[in-house]
């Protein structure tokens, strides 16, 4: 990677716009930047490590210190050109930064940008996007990091010693950030997650076989006597060989229990006999005790069964005598149903004893009474009108009373009339003259209005004035530094039009000015010559920012002439009250136009209803008198009406109740007539009925129809006293032919005791069914121990295989992470890596120490920090002259910084190799030379000279005289009169 040109502008003290040609200084493989100090020499290596990375070199430094300072209308910009295994590149950045806006109210951030291209063969962009040209930059760098990148290209100032001076611990940092060694941390990390996974899996096939014997432990129920822990410790075959035995063991009682359980069983079955041929016997003993205790209740309901036969065969006697005396059921039926009906008239008919009423009486009763009712037909049609009529009639009283208050009322108002049209008027005078001051107020509000409009707009006015005069006053000044740049560019060329005109000398050639044709000491050109170019384009910029002003000016004239204009429009004092006041007025005046038209209106209104009113008044006076008139005669008719009615009804509530209850007494008696003739025939019929049945039931052999009607049985009573009478005698027959079974007649009386014989089968087999639950405890055992034992097996097979496979995984992690079994020294990996890229730096360095101390000084290790697994990046300084180990806290000025230097170059150099694919060609170095002799000095230029083997170039930051003598080649920072800073090449 080597560096070509550096362009820069608004950039820290560089206000305006610089270019550097770096291929330039680098001719003679190396070349120095020099100036004052705080002339802005680290903002070069500033804008070169912000070209490529977005970040500055300084550790300590901040990108907030990249936008200058400085008033300019310059965007901030780097721009770097380089090339990386032959190619050429360039990087456009611009810093974040703050940039004001048009209108000069306030500022808004501008944010970063990026732009990379690739020059070769043919000019292409890479990329325009910050992250995409970030990584891309860091591809063509080999993957050199910003840190990286600060150690190896960009020494800064200030960090030469702080790897020197630094402690265990600092350093630690500082190598694991160069050389990414936290890789090596992540990998003892992966080892020991899965060193802890191997654990966890050799734990829990472990367990396994843990869990496996205590299950066989439970399934073999010898508790406390089979002892886990010790199966566990135990090798396999050991553990095995215990296991066969325990498993025999078991084996052994079930065979033992099979015995057991065959002789309880015989046991059992000779007991059962016994038990069996005793129960036979209660059996028949309790069946003879049955049929001698159910003979004994059927020769106990025998009386009851024989009145059910006789019972039976009376009913049936009865049954031939059915219809006859149905037919005399039916006919007292009928009586009654007659008796029942005269019950139900209503009691005005039946008010004498049914013996006693006569049919024909009541017939003639009913004509009577039709005859009253129809003569009340007459009166009813009056009644049913008079309820109509008398609403009428008070209608016609309300209609004469409501015109007589209307009548009231329009005369009221024709008296009021006059005055009511007197009043409108005066008000109608009153609001016309409040209304003709409409268009007067009208043109003074508009007067106002314009007043008030040019008063509000004041304020921004003058503000655009203020703006406008800040504007003229901003461009005059640049206007003034343009046409001075312009002078002063004027004034250098004129100064050095000598060594121009020297340009075109050539010996032999007479010169234009003296016509000499030697030329021995021809004027040389300054570094800030200027040349014609220039010239002309300052003279230019000088005119265009002249042409700026004036239309400045202009605008500044055009917002004078407008606030003296609105000035004058808006007068002295604020107007809003006065537009106020009048703005009310006018409101005021507006509404009495409005309520002088419904003043118009309403006197108009006025008139015509008052005319309407007299017109009115005449015919309702008319209308009333008629109205009264036919009042007082209906009001007659309807009273005579209301006289005849109450004569008619009596005491009922109307003529047409009367009426209804006059025809419900004629209804009743024609009922009652109807009624008892119908009870006559039934008397007479039932009479007849009743004879002919007691005569049929004397024949059947009963003393009466009554008692023949009583040994009537409903069909299901008879039916079940005949199942009864039957189930007897079936009775009776099975008692008998159960005692007449042999077994039966010869069975004993009393029943012999079954206890004591139940009590020994209970005991055979409760010691049979112990002994089978012991076999079957014992198969079990059996088949849980054996089915344990596989499980056992299982575990025990995949206990090995994780123990086989894990085993290289712990091996290597216990190494990696510097376990003492299997690591001696106890190093983890990352300590490992540190220490060895470590060493690799003291190497390189002590070489160059070695150098620039004339062979005193190198340095070592301190091996007193290393051991117990530390890193052990402890540092001494060897003295090879005395062979004293000394601190490097104990060093001097000079030899501090000369240490410091090959300590950082040779941390350089490793971190360049461990990069590795990218050519680093170019190298600044920035730092103090004034603490070196002139010897030492020497040395160290030397040192330094060597890193242009191989066509590195190597910039020099510095401000040492001793060092300006020996480098040529120079890159040269100026601070300016106006605090800014210029940069410029010198070869």
């Amino acid at each position: 990677m080597r560096l070509h040109r550096l362009s820069l502008g608004a950039i820290g003290p560089f206000a305006a716009s610089y270019d550097l040609d770096l291929d330039a200084v680098a001719t003679g493989g190396i070349f120095l930047l020099e100036g004052p100090t705080g002339a802005g020499k680290s903002t070069i290596l500033d804008a070169v490590t912000f070209a490529f990375y977005g970040d500055v070199a300084g550790r300590e430094a901040s990108k907030d210190r990249l936008h200058t300072d400085f008033p300019t209308a310059l965007e901030p910009f780097v721009e770097l050109e380089f090339s990386v295994g032959g190619v050429r590149h360039r990087i456009h950045r611009t810093p974040t930064h703050d940039r004001l806006r048009r209108d000069g109210s306030a500022t808004t951030t501008v944010q970063t940008t990026v732009r990379l291209w690739r020059l070769e063969p043919d000019e292409e962009l890479l990329s325009n996007r910050v992250r995409e040209a970030d990584m891309e930059v860091r591809r063509l760098l080999g993957g050199l990091s910003s840190e990286q990148f600060r150690q190896v290209v960009v020494l800064p100032q200030g960090e030469f010693a702080t790897f020197l001076r630094a402690s265990a611990d600092e350093r630690r940092d500082v190598l694991q950030r160069l050389f990414a060694t936290d890789h090596y941390k992540r990998i003892e990390e992966e080892l020991i997650s899965r060193r802890r996974s191997a654990q966890t899996r050799l734990g829990e096939a472990d367990q396994q076989v843990r869990d496996a014997l205590v299950a066989l432990k439970q399934a073999s129920a010898l508790g406390d006597d089979l002892d886990v822990d010790s199966l566990v410790a135990a090798s396999d075959r050991e553990r095995g060989a215990r296991l066969d035995d325990l498993e025999a063991s078991i084996g052994l009682a079930v065979l033992t229990s099979g015995q057991e359980v065959a002789v309880a069983t015989a046991s059992v079955d000779a007991v059962a006999k016994t038990r069996d041929a005793l129960v036979r016997r209660v059996e028949l003993s309790d069946r003879l005790t049955s049929a001698l205790a159910r003979r004994a209740e059927l020769h106990e309901a025998e009386s009851a069964i024989l009145a059910s036969v006789a019972r039976v065969r009376a009913a049936e006697q009865a049954r031939t005598l059915a219809p006859v005396l149905a037919e005399a059921h039916v006919r007292a039926g009928a009586v009654d149903s007659a008796r029942a009906a005269i019950d139900t008239l209503p009691a005005e008919s039946t008010d004498v004893a049914i013996e006693d009423i006569d049919a024909d009486a009541m017939r003639l009763k009913a004509e009577v009474l039709r005859a009253q009712s129809s003569a009340l037909e007459p009166v009813i049609v009056v009644e049913s009108g008079l309820a109509m009529r008398l609403g009428e009639l008070a209608a016609l009283t309300a209609r004469v009373e409501v015109l007589a208050a209307n009548r009231q009322v329009l005369a009221e108002r024709v008296a009021a009339s006059p005055h009511h049209l007197l009043a409108l008027r005066a008000e109608l005078d009153a609001v016309s003259a409040q209304a003709a001051r409409v268009e007067a107020l009208t043109g003074k509000l508009a007067i106002l209005r314009a007043k008030f409009v040019a008063w509000a707009e004041l304020p921004a006015l003058a503000t655009a004035l203020q703006i406008a005069k800040a504007d003229v006053l901003a461009v005059a000044t640049t206007a003034h530094d343009a046409r001075e740049a312009y002078l002063r560019a004027l004034k250098i060329r004129l100064e050095g039009m000598a060594a121009e005109l020297a340009t075109r000398l050539r010996d032999g050639v007479p010169c234009a000015v003296c016509g000499a044709t030697e030329h021995p000491e021809p004027a040389r050109p300054s570094l800030d010559a200027i040349d014609e170019l220039t010239l002309h384009e300052l003279d230019v910029a000088s005119h265009e920012v002249l042409a700026t002003l004036e239309l400045a000016r202009e605008r500044a004239t055009k917002a004078d002439g407008d606030l003296a204009r609105a000035r004058e429009a808006a007068g002295d004092a604020d107007p809003a009250h006065e537009l106020a006041a009048v703005m009310a007025e006018l409101v005021s005046a507006e509404r009495a136009v409005e309520a002088r038209a419904e003043l118009v209106a309403a006197i108009s209104q006025a008139d015509t209803g008052a005319e309407v009113d007299r017109v009115s008044l005449a015919e309702l006076v008319l209308e009333l008198a008629t109205s009264q008139i036919r009042l007082g005669a209906f009001s007659g008719e309807v009273i005579e009406e209301q006289r005849i009615v109450e004569a008619s009804r009596g005491p009922y509530p109307s003529v047409a109740d009367l009426r209804a209850r006059l025809v419900e007494r004629a209804a009743g008696a024609e009922s009652l007539a109807r009624a008892v003739l119908v009870l006559r025939a039934a008397e007479a019929s039932e009479v007849s009925a009743r004879h002919l049945s007691d005569r049929a039931a004397r024949e059947a052999g009963f003393a009466s129809a009554a008692d023949a009607a009583a040994s009537v049985l409903d069909a299901d009573v008879l039916h079940g006293m005949n199942e009864k009478i039957q189930a007897h005698q079936r009775a009776v027959t099975v008692v008998a032919e159960e005692l007449a079974r042999p077994e039966v007649a010869g069975a004993d009386a009393e029943a012999p005791d079954l206890v004591p014989v139940l009590a020994d089968v209970e005991e055979a087999e409760r010691v049979r069914d112990s002994a089978l639950m012991r076999a079957d405890d014992a198969r079990r055992r059996v088949a849980a121990v054996r089915h344990c034992r596989d499980q056992l097996r299982r575990a025990e097979t995949l206990t090995a295989e994780v123990r086989a496979s894990t085993r290289p995984v712990l091996r290597v992690a216990d190494a990696v992470t510097g376990q003492a079994s299997v690591n001696p020294r106890r190093i983890s990996l990352s300590t490992y890596v540190l220490r060895e890229r470590f060493d690799s730096v003291v190497r390189a360095a002590s070489r160059r120490l070695e150098h620039m101390s004339s062979g005193r000084y190198v340095l070592e290790p301190d091996e007193a920090t290393r051991g117990q697994g530390k890193a052990g990046l402890g540092l001494v300084v060897l003295d090879q002259w005395t062979s004293a180990r000394r601190d490097t806290a104990t060093l001097s000025g000079g030899e501090s910084f000369y240490a410091s230097l090959a300590l950082a170059l040779g941390l350089a150099d490793v971190v360049r190799d461990e990069v590795g694919g990218v050519e680093l060609e170019t190298l600044f170095i920035d730092e103090g030379f004034g603490t070196l002799d002139a010897d030492t000095l020497e040395s160290v230029l030397e040192v330094i000279d060597s890193l242009r083997d191989g066509g590195r170039v190597v910039g020099i930051v510095s401000h040492v005289s001793d060092v300006k003598d020996r480098i040529r080649d120079r890159i040269e920072v100026r601070p300016l009169p106006d605090g800014t800073s210029s940069v410029s090449i010198r070869t």
